[in-house]
């Protein structure tokens, strides 16, 4: 099944201020999160911004050409960045019901040499008598 996309309208809402399209499209903004050059395609809507900030300050005699270039491309390349690390947000935002479940807190890792809190409790002599190994003399 194919997706159906929003309107010109919904879209550009979507990139430029990161509003939801109706649920009716939901597929299409699955399709559009998860594809490879969503980072790529969510930059694009800023490029002819920031075209016209580059021009009108070579324009006003700010920067030289090769300067504003550079901006240019540092600006695009930041977004295209930004647009890659925002993702995971937009998908939780959007789709709250795909998120893993809370597994609950994780204990502080131990070395292979720490004591049991068993074996410290007990008294005995091997750190952890469940490993099945003799038991080490001291």
């Amino acid at each position: 099944m194919i997706a159906e996309r929003p309107p010109l309208r919904g879209v550009l809402l979507y990139r430029a201020l990161g509003r939801r399209p109706d649920r009716r499209h939901d597929g299409w903004l699955r399709a559009d999160l998860d594809s490879r050059w969503y980072p790529v395609r969510d930059s694009v809507t800023y490029m002819p911004l920031m075209a016209a900030i580059s021009v009108g300050i070579v324009w006003l005699g700010g920067w030289a050409w090769p300067a504003a270039v550079a901006g240019f491309v540092v600006g695009a390349g930041s977004g295209v960045v930004g647009a890659a690390r925002g993702r995971a947000r937009l998908r939780a935002k959007f789709f709250p019901e795909d998120e893993p479940p809370e597994i609950g807190h994780f204990q502080p890792y131990r070395g292979a040499d720490a004591v049991s809190p068993v074996a410290s409790s007990t008294g005995a002599s091997d750190p952890w008598p469940s490993a099945g190994g003799a038991r080490r003399r001291r």
